[in-house]
């Protein structure tokens, strides 16, 4: 009896197969290359390394042309594959901008009769609807994975030790990173201190070190750092109370903050009573800052002393665009 043999499947379709279970945004340059864009790259690259490897892949943090690396598979048979890991960068900009546009039309076209305003790429709610002179405003974020933004470090070298860099974005956040910087980083890095001041790798400004700069060898003095700093880890991770990162967006006077495939949730205990939904503190089932030694792109390049706020959070019962509860914002306003 004949069996017929099994199609033989690309490398390539394994490879996007593979990767619809990240958190990733893949696009396919050619029949060969997948271009993998991801917030935290160096994280990407560590989850997927074992895993990878396994499937025949290796990592190449010096390719031409792939800056921060990518992960390469030669196979005659079934075609090469490579996956450069690039930044979301503006992509994940557009794609905030892009779910505030959605969710706009989705509040537009169920209350007709209300204001609705957005922010933009300005620093105030997301989201504003008013009507009946009632207000309701809500936080948009796209990411599942909760990353509640990032904010850079200095190390001062005239004995006055670790500062945030007052960016225009820091400032934005200023009351949530200045005190997760006072309450569990300060602390944190109260006895981490920079070794060989005199080293041309250290990127300088006044009396103050802000990263490494590029140039070859980076990596090598990075890994002294982190030896120093971290021991076999690459990163440190200090909690952070999920109190903190709630009452940053309730201060704004947010209500309601949606995650996109995490759902909608409270942020003060009014609201909590009115919609009948988990505050977020209560949902936040871990959450910590996480201070590494950053690069801009490849091994050599430069790199910066970067602290980001993550979370891992329980799914809401509801998301802000199902009817049922879009009814009880209509209840709000109306009465």
């Amino acid at each position: 009896m004949e069996t017929k043999e099994e199609p033989r499947v690309r490398n390539i379709d394994r490879a996007r197969d593979f990767l619809s279970s990240y958190d990733v945004a893949v696009e396919q340059l050619t029949n060969t290359v997948l271009r993998v864009r991801a917030d935290d790259r160096e994280e990407l690259q560590r989850l997927m390394e074992h895993p990878l490897v396994e499937m025949g892949y290796e990592w190449e943090p010096n390719a031409p042309g792939a800056g921060f690396g990518r992960f390469a598979l030669r196979d005659k048979e079934r075609g090469n594959v490579y996956l450069p890991l690039k930044p979301k960068g503006r992509q994940a900009a557009d794609a905030g901008a892009a779910y505030e546009a959605h969710m706009t039309a989705v509040f537009q076209e169920f209350f007709p009769d209300s204001i609705i305003e957005t922010a933009g790429f300005g620093a105030g709610s997301d989201l504003t609807i008013s009507q009946n002179r009632k207000e309701l405003k809500l936080e948009l974020k796209t990411s599942t994975s909760a990353d509640f933004g990032q904010f850079r470090l200095k190390y001062n070298t005239n004995a006055t030790g670790w500062a945030p860099i007052e960016t225009k974005k820091f400032l934005e956040n200023n009351k949530l990173y200045r005190q997760i910087f006072t309450e569990s980083l300060q602390p944190y890095l109260k006895d981490k201190h920079i070794p060989h001041l005199e080293s041309p790798h250290y990127r300088r400004s006044s009396t103050a070190i802000r990263g490494l700069v590029r140039m070859t060898g980076t990596r090598n003095h990075k890994l002294i750092l982190q030896d120093a700093w971290f021991g076999d880890k690459s990163d440190a991770r200090i909690d952070v109370d999920p109190a903190l990162i709630q009452n940053y967006y309730a201060g704004k006077g947010d209500e309601l903050i949606q995650i996109r495939g995490r759902g909608v949730y409270t942020l003060t205990d009014a609201s909590q009573k009115l919609f009948e939904v988990p505050q977020l503190k209560d949902m936040i089932k871990t959450s910590a800052v996480r201070f590494r030694i950053k690069p801009s792109g490849g091994s050599d390049s430069a790199h910066s002393f970067t602290a980001a706020l993550k979370a891992t959070i329980e799914r809401s019962p509801f998301e802000l665009e199902d009817p049922q509860f879009l009814e009880k914002i209509k209840n709000y306003l109306i009465n």
